[in-house]
């Protein structure tokens, strides 16, 4: 079946890198979740780049927050790498 532009295989962006809308890397996809019945993408599991300020982590991101970069290369997502640490954080807290 041929694909459009908006369409892309699955097992080509398990691993990709997530940034922000002006570059910034957030971390890498570890994980596509999808709805059973439907098939739909529901979340993705980020996983977090560590740094300086913090230590990595997970954190779980409805799938319609993200936006397939032109060229297919990596993921963007509109949030603040501060607000991502600070749902993480508080994940590890609630574990």
């Amino acid at each position: 079946m041929p694909r459009g532009d908006t369409q892309i295989e699955l097992k080509r962006l398990a691993g990709k890198p997530v940034e922000t809308v002006d570059g910034k890397v957030l971390g890498e996809i570890d994980e596509l979740v999808a709805d059973a019945r439907d098939g739909r993408i529901e979340y993705v599991t980020l996983r977090l780049r560590a740094g300086k300020s913090n230590a990595g982590g997970r954190v779980a991101i409805p799938w319609s927050q993200f936006r397939l970069a032109s060229g297919g290369n990596h993921l963007e997502l509109d949030i603040s790498p501060s607000v991502l640490q600070a749902v993480a954080a508080r994940r590890s807290q609630d574990a």
